[in-house]
Order: C-alpha cells, then structure tokens, then sequence
C-alpha cells in the first residue's frame, strides 16, 4: 500500500513539474517575443529604414524592418514617396523657342529616392535622412538642371509645337536631362518618375525684347503671323458680306417678279 501511495505520489509531482516546466517555456517565449518584438523596427508604407551604429559597416538599407539593439544601433527613417518641384519660367526668364517666340511655362517634376540599396545609401550619406524629403533641399538641388532642360528643350521646337504638341515638348526635356529609349532617369540617387506640363503660353508681343537678336526675330514673327491672321479674317468677313449682298439682291429679285 506505501509503494502504491508513493507511486501515485511521484506520478502526481511528475504531472505538476510538467505543468509548470510548460507554463514556464510558454512565458519564457512571451517575454522573448515581447522583447524581440521591441528591438524589430518595422518601416511604414512608402519608408526605407537606414542603420548604423555597432557591428555595422555602413549605413545598412532595409525597406520592410530592422532589428535594433537599443544604445548599440541606431536607424533613421526615409521618405520614399514622390515629391513634386515645379519649375516656373515667366517673363524675362521665358523660354525662347525655335523661331525667336517665348513661351512661359510652368513644368512639374516628380522625383523620389531611387529604390535600390546603393542610391538609398548615396542619399542617405551626401544629404541625411531628415532632408532627402524637404521641397526646399530638392528645389536647391535639381532646380538648375531642370530650368536647363527646359532651355534646352524649348530651343529645339517652335512655338506653335511647343503649344500644340506637348509630349514632343515633354520627350524633349526627358532627353536633355540624360534618358535614352525607355531607361529611367536617376539624378543624385533621386528617380524622376514623371514630368507633367501644367502651364503654356506665348509671352505678349510687348515683353519681348527689342535688343535681344531672338527676342526681335520673335517679334517679327508674331507681327507677320498676326497681320496675317488679320488679313484672312478679314477676307473670310468680306466675303461674307459679298454673299449675304447677293443672296439679297436675289431676294429683292424675285419678290419683284412675284409682284409683277
């Protein structure tokens, strides 16, 4: 009977280490799950994490998440959505055309950080983290090479292309910024991912500028061109007087007869 007692004894201590070495493994994993968890940092939608920091050769690219030790390691956040920098060219700062004519305009480019691991890094070291998004970093950054383009661009078209073909117009500036068949562009690690024209027109007769030898072989263009758009509407309204006094004529023509 004491063998049977202490049989069902250590059975029962048996199932009790059982049950607390289980709960023990199971809040062993919690608590080092809990912990892992707090050390993976995970980027957002449209985020590429940056880390540095101990046993790290360089900042290190990661675009969905990134385990972290706390004091050892840091990580920086990077915007890899598209920005917008428009670029105006109006008045004196107009574009001159083919044929002398200036055309104002107001051309939209959308850029973002270039996802690959090296154009990432490149961004991340020569500008930061905190600025490769700031409108007013990109502004300094691509401003002159975008206006550029555009005086390039422009200068290869006349106007009239200019206004009424505007992918020409588009195609052209995508070429003087370096694209060559249907590969992507990549300035200073940034992607140019569209190039939108939001304004067009032909900059008034009186701005142009008299001493400036394209500028006066501009003038002379809209001068002709309007004298002879002018001419042919006032042909087109001649002629329509002379048709309407004829079928007059004819009405008065035959009412006389009808009377007599």
């Amino acid at each position: 009977l004491l063998a049977t007692d202490l049989g069902a004894l250590m059975s029962g201590m048996s199932t009790v280490l059982l049950v607390f070495g289980g709960g023990g493994l199971v809040v062993f994993f919690i608590v080092l799950f809990s912990m892992l968890n707090q050390f993976l940092v995970k980027a957002e939608p449209g985020e590429a994490l940056v880390k540095t920091g101990f046993g790290v050769s360089g900042p290190t690219v990661y675009l969905s998440s990134a385990f972290v030790l706390p004091l050892l390691h840091r990580v920086d956040t990077l915007d890899m959505t598209v920005k917008t920098v428009r670029i105006q060219r109006r008045e004196q700062q107009s574009l001159s055309c083919a044929d002398g004519i200036r055309a104002e305009v107001e051309v939209d480019f959308y850029i973002k950080i270039n996802a690959v691991e090296s154009d990432i890094q490149h961004v991340a070291a020569s500008i930061g983290c905190g600025r490769a998004s700031d409108t007013g970093v990109l502004r300094e950054l691509f401003e002159a090479k975008f206006a550029d383009a555009l005086k390039t661009a422009g200068a290869k078209l006349k106007f009239d292309q200019l206004y009424h073909n505007r992918q020409a117009f588009r195609d052209e500036i995508l070429k003087a910024l370096g694209q060559e068949g249907n590969q992507n562009i990549v300035l200073n690690g940034y992607k140019l991912d569209d190039v939108a024209i939001q304004f067009l027109e032909q900059l008034p007769l009186e701005m142009h500028n008299e001493d400036n030898v394209l500028d006066a072989r501009g003038r002379k263009e809209i001068a002709e061109r309007t004298s002879d758009e002018a001419e042919s509407a006032n042909k087109r309204l001649r002629r329509k007087e002379v048709t309407i006094a004829e079928q007059d004529r004819e009405a008065r023509r035959r009412q006389a007869c009808l009377r007599g």
